[in-house]
């Protein structure tokens, strides 16, 4: 839930402002380990879902892997980080477990953080007693994928990058250079044909004459 609070800091002075806690006990307490004296709480409405990065969450199963459940847990959400993370881990501890729900099925209700094969690799672990080293193994899975990710972007990033360059000239042709090719096209007209020629053209006689009948025609007596 969000909370809007007002109180008194380690200095005296006075400071307000919101935070988002499972409940109103939990605000109260994240705001007295910062220091801070609560005088008023009020209760603002449920908060957004929480949404954690893919880098956060491997993090989180890196940290689980090298320590105890609950302590880990209580450290991880005491944590000052920003993003969803800490609120989803708060809520595992202060909702779910306390309450006797079993871990894999608390982290099955943040399905955005946490997926189905991740939660059925966690009862796997936690059936065969090998939890820490199956939380081990997930977080260099789930490093080595982000890698391969990583990779083909990169390998993806110059093709991209063509095309839209391509695409970017191509609109460029058709927006500004062809209109102006068009415009000269259509004001053009075709240069007209010498009248002489026209006139030689529709003479029947004049495609028949030779240059030896023009020659014997010259040397021909005048009468």
């Amino acid at each position: 839930m969000r909370f809007a609070w007002r109180g008194i800091g380690a200095d005296g002075a006075k400071k307000r402002g919101r935070l988002i806690a499972p409940n109103a006990a939990s605000a109260r307490a994240s705001l007295k380990s910062g220091g801070v004296t609560v005088l008023e709480l009020e209760a603002l409405g449920n908060a957004p879902p929480p949404k954690a990065k893919s880098n956060d969450v491997t993090v989180f199963t890196r940290q689980l892997a090298g320590l105890p459940l609950a302590g880990a847990l209580e450290l991880l959400a005491d944590a000052a980080s920003r993003g969803g993370l800490p609120r989803i881990v708060s809520a595992v501890v202060a909702g779910d477990i306390m309450r006797g729900v079993p871990f894999s099925a608390a982290l099955a209700q943040h399905p955005a953080a946490f997926g189905a094969l991740y939660c059925q690799l966690i009862v796997v672990g936690k059936m065969a007693g090998a939890l820490p080293a199956m939380l081990s193994r997930l977080a260099d899975d789930r490093e080595r994928a982000a890698s391969q990710r990583a990779k083909l972007r990169a390998a993806l990033a110059y093709p991209v990058m063509v095309l839209l360059l391509s695409l970017a000239i191509t609109a460029g042709l058709l927006i500004g250079v062809v209109p102006t090719f068009k415009t000269i096209f259509d004001g053009a007209s075709a240069p007209p044909c010498p009248r002489r020629r026209a006139s030689c053209s529709r003479c029947p006689m004049a495609s028949r004459v030779t240059p030896y009948r023009f020659a014997r025609s010259a040397h021909a007596p005048r009468s």
